[in-house]
């Protein structure tokens, strides 16, 4: 850390002797205000940056910022290495399928269609069970929503 002799930049500040230099910002401080703060307006009451304005000492460097995120990034990176080197179950392991549905295709909620042999979609008059099961659902919103019976 680099200090010399002179006056805090700090505003209002007079302290004259040792001050020190911020490694971010590059201006010298005193040690009551060495330490650096998130610049800026107040904003949101619950906000750690509110926390940090209202903590004495320091002084507002807006260089910290910068930094700040950068430790916010390899903290973040850092955690997400973690996660996935420990010897803890993975969340994205796929599940077995029961003895029930070994062998059987898994059932898609797709609309029905029927194909020919060649490949062209047989129009049907026909309704699934998913288009049945949304008409279901739509009139009992309209009848209690708006009391409006449809039949």
């Amino acid at each position: 850390m680099v200090k010399k002799q002179g006056e805090c930049s700090a505003h209002g500040c007079k302290h004259k002797g040792t001050i020190y230099k911020c490694p971010h910002c590059e201006y010298f401080y005193c040690k009551t205000h060495l330490r650096p703060k998130l610049a800026g307006l107040p904003r949101d009451e619950s906000s750690e940056f509110m926390d940090d304005y209202r903590s004495e000492g320091g002084h507002p460097c807006a260089s910290y910022y910068t930094h700040r995120k950068q430790e916010e990034k390899l903290r973040d990176r850092l955690y997400v290495e973690f996660i996935d080197k420990s010897p803890w179950p993975s969340q994205k392991k796929k599940e077995k399928p029961s003895k029930k549905h070994r062998g059987r295709k898994p059932r898609t909620l797709e609309w029905s269609k029927k194909i020919d042999p060649e490949g062209q979609v047989i129009e049907s008059d026909e309704l699934s069970l998913i288009q049945i099961i949304l008409l279901i659902a739509i009139l009992a919103i309209l009848f209690f929503k708006f009391g409006i019976i449809v039949w």
